[in-house]
């Protein structure tokens, strides 16, 4: 019986080329003396690294699935020319036969090479490419996608850094002026310290609407007889859920003007919002007429950057000023907030009325 040859991808020194990479995003970032031209350079540095990492991944796991699955027989350990673990490997397999894996559950077995797994790999989409193509590929982009990934690692630190400097004297700009010069998250990691005090000022802000409108509505009915109380109490509940609907649809008019056209101004929208992923879901596919059914995962959204940008001006998506949308972004949440707490105090009052 002929023995079948071991096929082996290269399998390149990724701590190495890890370094490499470190060390040129550090000499480039260290070389530039203004803080603020460093931060805007750094942010540069991670969004080019965010749209690379993705793509430079999928045509390693491309590569690397086919072997796997149409030359499994006579290749073994691929993770080492792919740059990740063994876990990580087994989870890309799963991934490729639409198995979702979370947290640290072990994914379930695969087919054993041979004609099991090609027949399982054809059904599942596995696209099969020409061997030394593959063998190719699944080295060259993996190292592509570490030295991405460890760029983006050194790009983050500094500017963490630069904001830090910028946000003390003789700075001193606050988290939303640095948001809008930088162009980096509103509420990712960055600015930790800046961004929690704005965060607190915030939380009291948001709080102080809230009392200030409860207080406003219950001066308002105290004195009047129930009947009066009761319809009066109804007619606020009903003016501000017309004004949260309201209000709500402009907030949305700013986050989807930034999201749109903003670039890498606000990298989680979600969060920057108070959503969940699923409600922002909703709201840009309905902006962009992608309508899902409830329970379905979203389509994936355009590509940030021109063809984002393209897409949200062919459906009406309006483009405002970045200082405007951010804004905006704060003063809907206030207004929204004021207009809740009015509707619930009404509510409330209205239902005491009906108990007395």
């Amino acid at each position: 019986m002929t023995k079948v040859p071991f096929v082996y991808p290269e399998r390149p020194d990724f701590e190495q080329a890890r370094k490499d990479a470190a060390d040129a995003a550090a000499a480039d970032l260290g070389a530039i003396a203004d803080p603020l031209t460093r931060a805007r350079r750094a942010v540069a540095i991670i969004d080019q690294a965010d749209t690379d990492i993705p793509k430079n991944k999928k045509r390693r796991d491309r590569a690397a699935l086919s072997l796997w699955a149409y030359e499994g027989h006579r290749t073994r350990g691929l993770e080492q020319s792919m740059g990740c673990t063994r876990m990580q490997w087994s989870r890309i397999q799963a991934s490729a036969f639409g198995w979702k894996i979370t947290g640290a559950a072990t994914p379930p077995p695969t087919p054993k090479a041979g004609p099991d797994r090609v027949e399982a790999a054809r059904t599942a989409g596995i696209a099969e490419l020409p061997v030394d193509k593959a063998l190719n590929e699944v080295a060259k982009y993996g190292v592509l996608t570490v030295r991405a990934q460890a760029r983006r690692d050194e790009a983050v630190k500094f500017r963490d850094a630069a904001i830090l400097v910028l946000s003390r004297p003789p700075y001193s700009m606050g988290h939303e002026a640095i948001v809008a010069e930088v162009g980096m998250s509103a509420t990712g990691t960055v600015g930790e310290r800046t961004k929690r005090a704005a965060d607190e000022a915030k939380q009291a802000d948001a709080e102080a609407a809230h009392q200030e409108a409860v207080r406003l509505v219950a001066a308002e009915l105290d004195g009047l007889a129930p009947a009066d109380r009761a319809r009066r109490a109804a007619e606020i509940a009903r003016t501000a859920q017309q004004e949260i609907t309201e209000y709500t649809q402009l907030r949305h008019q700013a986050a989807l003007s930034l999201w749109a056209y903003g670039g890498g101004r606000i990298r989680s929208m979600p969060r920057a919002l108070g959503y969940t992923r699923e409600q922002w879901d909703e709201v840009w596919t309905a902006a962009l007429g992608q309508h899902h059914a409830a329970g379905q995962d979203a389509p994936e959204p355009p590509v940030n950057g021109p063809t984002r940008a393209r897409i949200a001006h062919e459906h009406g998506i309006a483009q405002l000023p970045v200082d405007k949308a951010l804004t905006d972004l704060q003063t809907y949440r206030l207004l929204i907030e004021q207009a809740r707490a009015r509707h619930d105090e009404a509510q409330r009052a209205g239902k005491t009325t009906d108990q007395v």
